[in-house]
């Protein structure tokens, strides 16, 4: 097992209202990995917010399908995101 970190960054949105979406997609992920994904850093740049989580996977490979299944949480949440 690995962990993966990735950034997610939020142009234009506010630290509170990330906060909590961030938990709550970090929730809906977690039956797909290898234990607790973590919240490492939360940081508001200017315009934006930067988050840095951490992910526990097994297989490299299913990191994408992980990254789309991140997206599409907070694209339903009206939240825009980009995954690196």
């Amino acid at each position: 097992m690995r962990h993966v970190e990735l950034k997610l960054t939020f142009p234009k949105m506010k630290l509170d209202r990330i906060e909590s979406a961030v938990g709550e997609v970090l929730k809906e992920i977690r039956s797909e990995l290898f234990g607790e994904p973590e919240l490492l850093s939360l940081n508001e740049k200017g315009d934006r917010v930067e988050a840095f989580i951490s992910l526990p996977i097994v297989n490299v490979r299913k990191l994408r399908w992980l990254a789309t299944r991140i997206t599409k949480g907070f694209l339903t949440r009206g939240i825009e995101v980009e995954v690196e």
